[in-house]
Formats: structure tokens, C-alpha cells, sequence
């Protein structure tokens, strides 16, 4: 084997190793590849756990509020029916017109503490009718002892605030 045979075997082998060298590469950077899109999809995913955890308080919490809500409702209702159902009561054989005009705002009063089934937080505007019903039930018991004014600004008339937060 003269010269040329020695380099022509040498160019071989070092292509060979070239070659080889090449494919480990290749090999490795798909597996880089392969490892890098599995961190994007686990970061993918923990930022949606992340997202569903943060729902799930914040829906816990409304849970929260919701239930004491409702509550303070039936802690508040017996009390101001058994008031008022005693005021009509004496105003049967007074005043029967007045006691039916009471009857009828104590109705509406009880429709305006029915939960809204949009889950959508009342008005200012509609929480102070729903106070004046009450404060009109409420003015049949106390009389002239009660002095009622209602003065609401059209600009905040339409803001939103949660149910029985006047009441």
C-alpha cells in the first residue's frame, strides 16, 4: 500500500467517524428537540393548571360570599316579616286599604330578596327601590316617627353593587 492507498484509507476512516459524528448530532439535536417541545407542553399545561386553580378560588370565594349573602338574607327576613305581618295585623280592623297597600309592598319586597337567576349584581338604582319598598313597609309601622329621602345622583344610578348591601 504506497502513500496515496495510506491517505485514501485515513480520508475513509475519517470520513466514517465524519459521518457518525454527524448522525450523533443529528440524534442528539432531536432529542434536544424532543425534550425542548415536552417543556413547552409541561409549561403549557401548568400555566393552564395554574389558570383552572385560580378560577377555582376565585369561584370558591363567590361561593363564599354568595352563601353569607344568604344568610344575612334569612336572619334579616323573619325578623322584618314578623314585624310587618304584626303591623298589618293591627291594621286590618283600622285601616283596612292601608293594611292592603301593606300587604302589597311587603309582596314586593319579598320578590325584590329573590335571588336574580342572571348572577348578575343588582343596581344601585334597583337596591334602593327595593330599600324604599321595605322603608314603605316599614313607614306604615313607625308613622310620622320615620322620615324618609331618597336622593340618588343619575350618574351612579347604574352601578353595580351586591344584593342587600343597603338593606
Amino acid at each position: 500500500m504506497g502513500c496515496a492507498g495510506l491517505v485514501q484509507l485515513r480520508t475513509r476512516k475519517l470520513h466514517d467517524r465524519t459521518a457518525r459524528l454527524e448522525e450523533t448530532v443529528n440524534d442528539r439535536t432531536r432529542d434536544l428537540a424532543r425534550i425542548n417541545a415536552q417543556l413547552a407542553n409541561n409549561n403549557a399545561e401548568l400555566a393552564r393548571l395554574h389558570r383552572l386553580e385560580l378560577d377555582g378560588k376565585i369561584a370558591a370565594q363567590l361561593s363564599v360570599e354568595k352563601a353569607r349573602l344568604e344568610v344575612l338574607r334569612y336572619q334579616l327576613n323573619p325578623h322584618f316579616l314578623y314585624n310587618a305581618l304584626n303591623s298589618i295585623y293591627g291594621l286590618v280592623f283600622e285601616n283596612p286599604r292601608d293594611a292592603g297597600e301593606m300587604v302589597l309592598r311587603l309582596s314586593e319586597f319579598c320578590r325584590s330578596a329573590l335571588p336574580d337567576v342572571t348572577d348578575e349584581l343588582p343596581t344601585l338604582e334597583a337596591e334602593i327601590s327595593a330599600l324604599s319598598i321595605y322603608l314603605d313597609v316599614e313607614q306604615v309601622r313607625w308613622g310620622k316617627k320615620l322620615v324618609i329621602e331618597i336622593d340618588l345622583e343619575p350618574a351612579v344610578a347604574q352601578v353595580r353593587l351586591p344584593q342587600f348591601l343597603l338593606r
